[in-house]
C-alpha cells in the first residue's frame, strides 16, 4: 500500500469519526476548518505523487525508445 493511500484513508476515517461524534453544530463548525485543511493537504500530496509517477513513467518510456 502506497503512503498517499494511507494518508487519504486516515483523512476519511477522521472525517467519519468526526461526523459521528459531533452532534453539536457550533462545535462542528469550529473543527470543520481543520478537517478542510487536512483534506486539502492530502489532495495536494496525492496530486504531487501522481505527477511524480507520471514523470518517472515518461523517463522509463524514453529509456526504451
Amino acid at each position: 500500500m502506497e503512503f498517499w493511500q494511507v494518508v487519504v484513508g486516515i483523512c476519511a476515517i477522521v472525517t467519519v469519526c468526526f461526523i459521528i461524534l459531533t452532534s453539536n453544530a457550533s462545535e462542528a463548525l469550529k473543527y470543520s476548518a481543520v478537517l478542510a485543511l487536512l483534506w486539502l493537504f492530502s489532495v495536494i500530496y496525492v496530486m504531487n505523487e501522481i505527477t511524480q509517477l507520471k514523470k518517472e513513467k515518461k523517463k522509463e518510456d524514453a529509456k526504451y525508445l
